[in-house]
């Protein structure tokens, strides 16, 4: 029997799937591919809602995705959305902190349409900038919890 595959491991290029995701309390969360990172969309729901249902494709808040194989959360593929350009499609750059190893901080950010690293030591490149944090999808409960009050539950 061939391994089955966690939903975000579509066919290249996956920039604009949503999955839905089952949260600890039983409701769905909704998450887009973006180049850069992925992006919570701002509505839980009860049940997977279908491709038509979903009320927007905007993402809310960003973060970055660790997700193997292996990962016992519930999760559904729901479609692919091709963005409207190139510059909607990105996403939001985010930085690594230095490290004992790599004694700068690494900008992730496209450029010329490619997704790069870039190394720099100017804190004031990175002022405001989200830092970078991998999240499973068993822990997005957690990373949400207290976000989402005002997010319609459909």
């Amino acid at each position: 029997m061939p391994k089955k595959r966690s939903p975000f491991y579509q066919p290249l290029p996956d920039h604009g799937i949503v999955v839905a995701v089952k949260l600890e309390n039983g409701l769905w969360c909704y998450v887009r591919k973006y180049v850069l990172c992925y992006g919570f969309l701002p509505f839980l729901s009860r049940a997977p809602l279908s491709a038509k249902q979903l009320p927007t494709l905007q993402a809310a808040l960003c973060f970055d995705l660790w997700c193997y194989d292996s990962e016992p959360t519930p999760m559904v593929y729901i479609g692919k959305f091709p963005f409207a350009n190139q510059a909607e499609s990105i996403g939001e750059p985010c930085y690594t902190a230095p490290d004992i190893i790599d004694n700068c901080y690494r900008i992730h950010e496209v450029a010329n349409g490619i997704s790069r690293l870039r190394k720099t030591k100017d804190v004031n490149e990175v002022s405001g900038m989200r830092l970078q944090r991998r999240y499973e999808p068993s822990e997005f409960g957690k990373f949400l919890n207290g976000k989402t009050s005002a997010w319609p539950i459909l």
